[in-house]
C-alpha cells in the first residue's frame, strides 16, 4: 500500500475514534437527562435495568474509541514509514494521549451513575 492509502487509512480511524466518542458524550448525555427527569420515580427493577443497557454500551464505546485511537496510530507510523516527510505520532504522546482518552469517558461514566443513585437518594429521603 502506498503511503497515501495509509493516511487516508488512518484518517478513517480517526474520524471513527472521534465519531464513537461522540456517541459516548450523547449516551452519557441522555442517561443524565433520563437521572434528571425521572430519575426518583424510577423502581429498583428499572434502574437495574436502564444500568444493564447503560454500562455495557459505554464500555462497548469506550474501547472501541481506543481500539480505533490504536489503528489510528499504527496507520499514521505505517504512512510515515513509507514515507518519511509525513508527520508521525509520536512515541512519547501515545501513552499520555490514550490514558486521557480512557480516563474521561469512565470519569463520566462513573459520574453518571453517582448522579442517578444521588438522584434516587433524594426519593427515600
Amino acid at each position: 500500500m502506498s503511503a497515501y492509502e495509509w493516511a487516508d487509512i488512518a484518517s478513517s480511524h480517526l474520524n471513527n475514534a472521534l465519531a464513537t466518542y461522540a456517541i459516548t458524550l450523547t449516551l452519557a448525555s441522555a442517561y443524565l437527562a433520563a437521572a434528571f427527569v425521572a430519575g426518583n420515580k424510577l423502581t429498583r427493577t428499572q434502574l437495574t435495568l436502564i444500568n444493564s443497557v447503560f454500562v455495557p454500551a459505554m464500555l462497548y464505546n469506550i474501547l472501541t474509541s481506543m481500539r480505533t485511537q490504536i489503528m489510528y496510530i499504527d496507520a499514521r507510523n505505517a504512512a510515515h514509514e513509507l514515507e518519511p516527510q509525513l508527520a508521525v505520532f509520536p512515541e512519547y504522546a501515545i501513552i499520555p494521549s490514550l490514558t486521557i482518552s480512557l480516563l474521561i469517558p469512565l470519569a463520566i461514566l462513573f459520574i453518571s451513575i453517582i448522579f442517578m443513585l444521588d438522584i434516587r437518594k433524594t426519593k427515600l429521603d
